[in-house]
């Protein structure tokens, strides 16, 4: 493997594991976003359509039995006004209903709302008559049962919405977790990797070059005695010690030869 392979692959990997936690840290926070975008502009809403509905639903039994003692425009006209913000509130509650259970609810709150707007219809044409006794009956039988219904109901959305909303609270917890979790993993495991590769590149590339420094530093002081360098790489580093070994040997056999011709010289001259 070649030294820019070696070095490459040390930097690519760290960068990898960078971008595999940025992106699973990216997916949790998408994650928590959609938890918190539901929990807020989903199941808050619903929550306060509810609330809506019980006070809507507070103020048309109110004026309901108002009628009884003051049979007029004003109060018949509250009533209605009550009675319509009702039906709006469960016809929006009924848009933003996503859960089996919530739907589920709104078909038992329709139920008894429909009940009570045609014990309106009845009681408004029974005060009509002036039969007080039988306007009374109405309001204390059929609207009382169809108001105690949909408070009932009512109800019950509040504590499904409060446990879900629980529940996104407990999800987002453990998405948080998960994340933390994750991203000390990620910097342990790149520590790791950091570790091995700075032990690899130490190894294949830094001792191999103090290796040939020393043998150089040899050769700078004249000594061609000190032994071949010994690298087993087969990268640039590997190559340039093999190089390194046959310009020793090269310098040895140049000076051996220089040697002999002196030796030669020197024996020609005293013949």
């Amino acid at each position: 493997m070649k030294l820019g392979t070696k070095l490459n692959l040390a930097f690519y990997s760290i960068i990898a594991i960078m971008i595999i936690t940025a992106v699973i840290v990216f997916i949790n926070l998408n994650m928590i976003d959609e938890k918190q975008t539901e929990a807020l502009d989903n199941r808050v809403e619903q929550i306060r359509l509810v609330d809506d509905i019980r006070a809507n639903l507070a103020f048309q039994g109110l004026y309901g039995r108002a009628l009884i003692l003051d049979n007029s425009n004003k109060n018949q006209e509250n009533l209605l006004t009550y009675a319509g913000k009702l039906d709006e509130n469960i016809k929006q509650l009924e848009d933003l209903a996503t859960t089996n259970t919530m739907k589920s609810y709104i078909e038992e709150i329709t139920v008894f709302n429909n009940q009570f707007n045609e014990s309106v219809e009845k009681l408004l044409a029974t005060l009509k008559t002036g039969n007080i006794q039988a306007s009374t009956n109405i309001v204390n039988n059929d609207l009382q049962n169809a108001n105690v219904g949909i408070l009932n109901v009512a109800n019950d959305m509040i504590t499904f919405q409060k446990s879900q909303l629980d529940e996104i609270k407990n999800e987002t917890e453990q998405t948080m977790a998960t994340s933390k979790i994750i991203a000390m993993v990620s910097v342990v495991i790149s520590i790791i990797v950091g570790f091995i590769m700075a032990l690899f590149v130490k190894r294949s590339i830094v001792k191999p070059l103090a290796t040939l420094m020393n043998a150089a530093e040899h050769i700078s002081e004249g000594d061609l005695t000190h032994p071949l360098v010994k690298i087993q790489s087969k990268d640039e580093i590997g190559q340039l010690g093999t190089i390194f070994n046959k310009m020793k040997l090269n310098l040895q056999s140049l000076i051996q030869s220089v040697q002999n011709n002196s030796q030669q010289l020197t024996a020609a001259a005293e013949e």
